[in-house]
């Protein structure tokens, strides 16, 4: 009998990371980063920093942002790889607010490795549910 080792791209990996934020599902998130991932948000609002680890993203970043911007849509507009690293220009929406980003990832050995942020700062920080 033969066994099959699905095996997803980087893009793909990416694409099932946005859908999984999008649907909540931190667990099956946690799966696809390398337990040192570095993930890096620019601004000054309480999510945003440079934090280490799944547990790190996910408490200190991923559920902080949630309460501040608790109907917060990230929606992948186009993704593109070039030497390794993964560009995703994403729209982030609250409402009747929106803000174009550039996501910036790498991957090792099928996990995400490393995440970068360049967002507009202002229009996210307008999101904010104080």
């Amino acid at each position: 009998m033969n066994s099959y080792k699905f095996v997803m791209t980087d893009l793909e990996i990416v694409e099932r990371a946005y859908d999984l934020f999008g649907k909540g599902d931190m667990d099956s998130l946690r799966s696809l980063m390398d337990d040192k991932i570095s993930f890096i948000t620019y601004g000054d609002y309480s999510h945003a920093g440079s934090y280490v680890g799944p547990d790190e993203v996910i408490e200190k970043n991923f559920s902080v942002l949630a309460q501040n911007i608790p109907t917060l849509s990230i929606t992948p507009i186009r993704l593109w790889e070039s030497e390794g690293t993964i560009f995703v220009r994403v729209e982030a929406t609250d409402g009747d607010i929106k803000s174009d980003s550039i996501h910036v990832w790498t991957l090792e050995g099928e996990k995400l490795k490393t995440f970068e942020a360049f967002e507009d700062t202002q229009t996210i920080a307008k999101m904010i549910k104080s």
